[in-house]
């Protein structure tokens, strides 16, 4: 085997090891399914693995000339770069996941880490004074009573991107159980099927509320009696 070969399958053995690791944190950690595709980030993990799994390994070697005098500085270079756009890549991987799903106004927003103002963190609850690194927790902001309805969701919508806003979603048990939504209403919109099996699979489901996410909304299935999220699935409502 030449030199080029073997440097090339080197290479390309090492950028699939890290991009597979990389996989299995983003979907498992940062964006368990199905939040990767409710805000939309597919598209930036495929361009990452093309970038380090076939467009650096493929540049080294077609650069790779054994005769040439600059060849060290030359590969040195392409996978400087291209640990530089893997970085960046996982910089907004990491800037872009989401860090809280808020109850909110009889929602539920899924609010991303690059959403979240700082300047008052800390005079948040102190479980709400750290940005969550392993996958979104849970809060609420409390039901609020503006007689303007436009008012209300402008407030709303800027107190889930300020920490020191929320509270814990047990204080919100009666607004949640006064909006929650029956099962039965995801059949007016869903294949009678794909819910049959999500009830199977989730029999302490009791009822859902809506997902709000910044490219796709989804679906929260709740277990009223707790407050507990039982699952997120990609139905419509």
């Amino acid at each position: 085997m030449s030199k080029r070969l073997n440097f090339f399958l080197v290479h390309l053995l090492c950028s699939i090891v890290i991009a597979f690791l990389l996989l299995i944190w983003v979907f498992n950690v940062w964006y368990p399914y199905p939040l990767a595709k409710a805000l939309g980030v597919i598209d930036i993990i495929i361009l990452l693995l093309i970038v380090d799994i076939i467009i650096g390994p493929m540049l080294c070697f077609i650069v790779y000339k054994t005769e040439k005098k600059t060849l060290k500085f030359d590969l040195m270079v392409v996978i400087f770069f291209q640990i530089l756009a893997f970085s960046v890549g996982v910089y907004n991987l990491s800037e872009g996941r989401p860090v809280w799903i808020v109850y909110n106004q009889g929602n539920m927003d899924l609010v991303q880490r690059v959403e979240i103002i700082t300047d008052d963190m800390k005079y948040a609850l102190p479980v709400f004074q750290t940005i969550p690194m392993f996958g979104p927790e849970i809060a609420a902001v409390k039901t609020l009573g503006f007689n303007n309805e436009s008012a209300e969701k402008a407030k709303s919508i800027s107190f889930i991107q300020q920490p020191e806003k929320y509270i814990l979603i047990n204080k919100e048990a009666m607004n949640i159980k006064k909006n929650i939504h029956k099962i039965s209403e995801l059949y007016k919109t869903n294949e009678k099927q794909k819910v049959d099996n999500l009830l199977l699979k989730h029999a302490d489901v009791q009822g859902w509320l809506p997902l709000r996410a910044t490219t796709k909304n989804m679906v929260v299935l709740l277990n009223i009696d707790n407050l507990k999220i039982i699952s997120i699935v990609d139905l419509r409502y």
